[in-house]
């Protein structure tokens, strides 16, 4: 189904509740224009004269909110499944961390095929010291010595970011950041365990995923550990150390990494749904997603927790979920800049957690919630920040004239209750109304 705009007429949402995000108040009672992609004027729900020219949708007791976003997906293979459940969130924005050019051509002829204008950013293939057969995902930086030749092809590939894996080396990460910034690509991801958190931002790393790196940096047993991780045989075993680092956690120098990450305007991904999907809370769960997703999906995600179980990695998860939770907390008070994302794959490739795209933006946003921020500033972490780090701030985030027109229509006030968030009546993209039932 193509996403069309229903006449030529600009649209005219009435009497709508418009909830400013920047400082939580709300303007009541407002007619909103939109012409063409833009909101081009928001006046006194009186004020209307000749409501001929409009195509009016009464929007009484509704809250206007600007668009989510998920800074931390992998569309992969699954456009088909990902688009609508996104949309029937209100995810009209996305950074796709790590899919192949194959796939973000996919996702791009996709979205126009639909006439679908998501704002999309895209890392291309993931920087790490492997490959995985059989897809194109990856690319194996450890191996090459032209480590300028990988930073240019993703650049003539159209990527907006770098990412990077655990296991890029010292030398060929120090390379990269300096040819990146010779294409204006920042460099994004995980924080290599050759490389310590602190000197990822100095080097201009500019998105720090997952929570990565901060315990080890904040470890006082940090060179020890660190050599654990770089010689442990996969990613699993070198995270198992997590739980030392947690355990030496040193607060100055938590502290240091902190300042120096505000500073240099560093962001953080936390993702921290995923993490709580592996503990003992959620692991046996039924998620209501997998009436979406194939059995075959289904089977895979249920023989990953079964090996989760098996090698009894269940009380690490929860100790660990426990202790980011608490560093975030943290992070909160400090006012470290955070950013939802969701690490949303859907893949038979690798772990499988299970979460699943668009609804998982709303459990990140409650996750925020449980850790102390509030209602308001969840909202901030998936809207604001987003488009703050993208460099877009002058076009979206915010329900004002001149502003592009992407936005939610819902039911009840998310100021109130942070799931109020996903009680949506229609989504706004581009100046385009469609009501949320039509796309699952």
């Amino acid at each position: 189904m193509k996403y069309q705009r229903y006449d030529d007429r600009p649209l005219l949402l009435k009497s709508a509740n418009i909830i400013d995000l920047y400082s939580g108040y709300i303007y009541y009672n407002k007619n909103i224009i939109v012409y063409s992609d833009r909101i081009i004027d928001i006046q006194d729900s009186v004020c209307l004269q000749d409501d001929t020219k409009y195509m009016i949708v009464d929007c009484t007791d509704k809250f206007i909110i600007p668009a989510l976003w998920d800074m931390h997906i992998h569309i992969l293979c699954n456009a088909d499944l990902a688009i609508p459940h996104l949309l029937a969130n209100g995810v009209l924005g996305i950074r796709d961390m790590g899919s192949s050019f194959k796939e973000i051509e996919s996702l791009r002829a996709k979205l126009k095929e639909n006439s679908l204008p998501m704002n999309v950013y895209v890392t291309g293939p993931i920087l790490d010291d492997k490959t995985i057969p059989g897809i194109d995902s990856r690319i194996n930086i450890a191996e090459t010595d032209d480590v300028l030749s990988v930073v240019k092809e993703l650049y003539e590939s159209g990527s907006d970011y770098i990412k990077v894996h655990y296991k890029v080396p010292y030398d060929k990460y120090c390379k990269l950041l300096k040819h990146a910034k010779k294409f204006k690509l920042p460099v994004v991801g995980h924080v290599p365990y050759d490389v310590s958190i602190m000197e990822a931002i100095r080097l201009g790393q500019r998105s720090l995923e997952h929570l990565s790196g901060i315990f080890l940096g904040s470890s006082s047993s940090e060179d020890v550990l660190r050599e654990r991780y770089v010689t442990a045989e996969n990613n699993m075993l070198a995270e198992l150390n997590e739980k030392e680092a947690a355990e030496t956690f040193d607060e100055n120098k938590f502290e240091e990494i902190m300042k120096a990450s505000i500073e240099n305007d560093v962001y953080y991904t936390p993702t921290m749904r995923i993490m709580k999907a592996a503990t003992s809370e959620l692991i046996d769960s039924k998620p209501e997603f997998y009436k979406y997703i194939s059995q075959e999906l289904i089977d895979f995600m249920e023989d990953f927790t079964k090996e989760l179980k098996k090698f009894n990695l269940i009380p690490f998860f929860d100790y660990m979920y426990e202790q980011k939770m608490k560093l975030l907390s943290k992070m909160h008070v400090l006012k470290v800049p955070i950013m939802v994302g969701t690490d949303s794959h859907c893949s038979m490739l690798g772990d499988q957690f299970k979460i699943f795209y668009g609804c998982s933006v709303h459990e990140e946003m409650q996750e925020l919630v449980n850790c102390g921020f509030s209602n308001l500033e969840a909202l901030q972490c998936a809207t604001i920040n987003p488009v703050k780090f993208l460099n877009i701030a002058d076009d979206f985030g915010k329900i004002e004239t001149g502003k592009i027109a992407d936005f939610l229509v819902l039911n009840s006030n998310p100021l109130e209750d942070i799931k109020n968030a996903q009680d949506i009546e229609y989504i706004v993209l581009k100046g385009m109304l469609k009501p949320v039932k039509e796309f699952i």
